[in-house]
């Protein structure tokens, strides 16, 4: 803006190109997309702002995509989103940088509630930020940082920046917090003169003396310490049941897919998918043998059966934010592992089907030991399997009687309802301290 060309703080003294580069930056040569308005932009500091500085001081490389009076809430033209999505999925990012717009307050676009899975309702702010985070992770397998405004009068975007922190406490990304910072806003006349071409948008000097080191500081905490507090909460082991918490499990919609009629549905829930199915998962049967045994059940569906087993695609499907949550994880340094009821011959089915079990440290399914949760041994297996301490351990599960189960060998537990429920639960967890070290 040529209005604010002429303002001291814009003036050549506070160039870029005076930031001297951090010696041994951790992310030096590492490529950082920065995603935001105005703030992102340098609306009011000829362009140099925040990509400019982290590029200059850390020596990474930084892709700028910032288009001032754009909203997350893809209410109006060029949000967030909708360029996001205009970037190649093939360029690499090691880490994306997203502001919260002060747009969304300044035109009360509709907060939203957390989904954690799709469909997202990418029409309110933070439904537009649960889609950002899980495309952003999704596809390039990268952390996530927002950062926020600095302090102004505005209700709005305070409301914002508490909902941004209740999605923290889902997702566990990086937040760059300059709203509550309280020493970095207390800014004496004659600074903010300086630092401020308007109630919002730093100069160039704000960007460089006083917004940059400020977020260089919480970056590093973020990037060296991932975040989160593992050694205060004394859980270093995750481990996850599949069906209902990380994989979709639906009978139904499998035999409505095959085309099963009416009497072959009823059929099949009274008497495969209960107790005969859960036989499965403690036996070891070949598949020859439980076509046989599933025919035996119904008789009269023998077609049914061969539908199903000549097609268990249908059946199960990996959650939408399975991938992106165990990688958050992971990447905080905690180890992962899958305690699962589940048959020889389904699991070696979608096994290929679930990438996210690539990111497990182990697994023991249920028919390796023929054991079943919530009988004991089962859980004792996986800790000796490898080497685990149950008060280390953190485990997760759909049904209450498996995860009180865990609990009486030492488990932590949660009890899987939703992924933002049991998210902001493993959060709680993983930041509390071990009660011999309470005051």
């Amino acid at each position: 803006m040529i209005e604010y060309e002429m303002l001291p703080g814009n003036a050549e003294a506070y160039s870029f190109q005076t930031i001297q580069r951090m010696p041994d930056s951790p992310l030096a040569g590492k490529r950082v997309c920065v995603l935001g308005s105005s703030l992102a932009a340098g609306y009011a500091s000829g362009g140099e702002a925040i990509a400019e500085y982290i590029s200059r001081r850390f020596g990474a490389f930084c892709r700028k995509e910032a288009v001032s009076g754009t909203t997350l809430a893809e209410s109006y033209p060029d949000s967030y989103g909708e360029r996001l999505r205009r970037l190649d999925p093939q360029e690499a990012f090691d880490l994306f940088l997203c502001q919260l717009s002060t747009n969304d307050a300044r035109l009360h676009c509709p907060p939203g509630e957390v989904a954690g899975h799709e469909p997202f309702d990418t029409q309110t702010t933070l439904g537009a930020i649960d889609a950002i985070i899980q495309y952003v992770e999704n596809t390039w397998h990268c952390p996530v940082v927002f950062f926020t405004s600095a302090r102004y009068e505005s209700e709005p975007y305070d409301d914002l920046v508490r909902r941004l922190k209740e999605l923290q406490a889902v997702y566990g990304f990086g937040l760059i917090d300059l709203w509550k910072q309280a020493a970095f806003n207390d800014l004496p006349e004659e600074k903010r003169a300086l630092y401020l071409a308007d109630h919002v948008h730093p100069t160039r000097a704000g960007y460089r003396d006083w917004w940059g080191p400020e977020i260089e500081k919480q970056l590093l905490t973020f990037w060296e310490g991932g975040g989160v507090k593992a050694s205060e909460s004394g859980i270093r082991n995750i481990v996850f049941d599949l069906g209902g918490v990380l994989v979709d499990f639906f009978p139904e919609r499998c035999m409505e897919t095959l085309g099963f009629s009416d009497a072959a549905r009823q059929s099949f829930r009274e008497k495969i998918f209960g107790a005969l199915w859960a036989s499965c998962d403690r036996i070891p049967y070949e598949e020859e043998e439980i076509r046989a045994l599933f025919k035996r059940h119904v008789p009269g569906f023998e077609a049914e059966v061969d539908r199903l087993w000549d097609d268990l695609s249908s059946i199960t499907y990996p959650m939408p934010y399975s991938m992106a949550w165990l990688l958050r994880l992971k990447r905080r340094g905690f180890r992962i592992y899958i305690l699962s009821n589940y048959g020889k011959c389904s699991f070696a089915f979608n096994e290929p089907r679930y990438p996210f079990l690539k990111l497990a440290d182990g697994k023991l399914i249920s028919y390796e030991v023929q054991k079943l949760k919530p009988e004991a041994e089962i859980y004792r297996a996986l800790l000796m399997r490898y080497g685990l301490k149950a008060e280390e351990s953190v485990f997760l599960d759909d049904v209450p009687a498996n995860v009180e189960g865990a609990r009486k060998l030492g488990f932590s537990g949660i009890v899987f309802h939703s992924f933002s429920q049991a998210a902001a639960e493993l959060e709680e967890i993983l930041a509390a301290k071990p009660a011999a070290q309470k005051e």
